[in-house]
């Protein structure tokens, strides 16, 4: 729990310096709400802490990040891990679309295909990168360092992935001035936005998701994977929002929740029946624990 605690502490607290700052940036940067400044702020500083943050924690290692594979062997696997990526989330797209949940855009709403591909692309690679170095890297790492076992490992590390989802300021009133005020009405409405009831669904499908890259990491011994399944999911999903929209009077459209309008229940059940491959799959099992390198 101390692990969970400290990369817990390290996010909010990101957050938190980010609102302080906010009060002066939104005096020069008038044309971003403050409460955006702190969302945006709150990540850009969670980034940019995270070398120092992991050398603090001695996790700065190839292994204890995931990244011990040779290099072509990483990058055959993160190829691999894509390709099974793009396939679950088209069959999720396509399960949308049998049930008319989602619908395919008139030609005149179409994107250009290179643009959004190449858009999807490198969108998908960055946010798995830096995901999964964090998470299934080295949160999973510092939870099994630190004696915590594979059920902990698994668990927190996704309660923690899920929950970041949501972690997201609200909007201030119109027109109101930069203060310290507001900038803590910001920070605390994040929480308050978190726990909703109205993102269940699609709480617990992004649990499941990160459930599932955890089984995959735990059963590889390495992040290779998961990162090529995260970037292929994000890639799709960006396809998915760009040449289809929501059927929101659809008879089944309570089978997707509001934080993308395509992950929620079904979502969850797919993962979840996904989870179960690195589960039962006959193979080594990663436990060995890797000391600071």
């Amino acid at each position: 729990m101390r692990s969970f605690a400290l990369f817990f502490l390290y996010i909010v607290g990101a957050y938190g310096v980010a609102a302080l700052l906010s009060v002066g940036l939104a005096e020069v940067v008038t044309e971003i709400p403050q409460n955006k400044l702190v969302s945006r702020g709150g990540l850009l500083l969670a980034v940019l802490g995270f070398w120092p943050f992991l050398k603090w924690l001695r996790l700065t290692g190839k292994s204890n990040l995931g990244y011990q594979l040779p290099a072509a062997q990483f990058w055959k696997r993160l190829a691999l891990g894509w390709v099974f990526g793009v396939v679950i989330l088209i069959c999720l797209t396509a399960a949308l679309l049998l049930l008319e949940i989602r619908i395919v855009n008139g030609p005149a709403y179409f994107p250009e295909p290179f643009k959004i591909i190449l858009q999807g692309l490198l969108a998908g690679l960055a946010v798995a990168f830096i995901e999964e170095t964090f998470f299934r890297g080295a949160m999973f790492q510092a939870i099994r360092r630190n004696g915590g076992g594979i059920f902990a490992a698994l668990t927190l590390t996704s309660l923690l992935y899920a929950a970041l989802h949501f972690f997201k300021p609200q909007a201030l009133p119109p027109d109101s001035a930069p203060s310290f005020a507001n900038a803590i009405t910001a920070y605390l409405s994040a929480f308050e936005h978190l726990f909703r009831l109205e993102h269940l669904d699609s709480f617990v499908a992004l649990f499941l998701v990160g459930l599932f890259l955890a089984l995959v990491r735990w059963r590889t011994g390495h992040i290779g994977w998961s990162i090529g399944l995260h970037a292929g999911w994000v890639l799709v999903i960006k396809l998915t929002h760009g040449y289809t929209h929501l059927d929101e009077t659809a008879p089944m459209s309570f089978l997707v929740g509001s934080y993308d309008d395509v992950i929620g229940w079904l979502a969850a059940g797919w993962i979840g029946v996904l989870c179960l491959i690195p589960l039962l799959w006959p193979g080594r099992r990663s436990t060995r624990i890797e000391g600071a390198a």
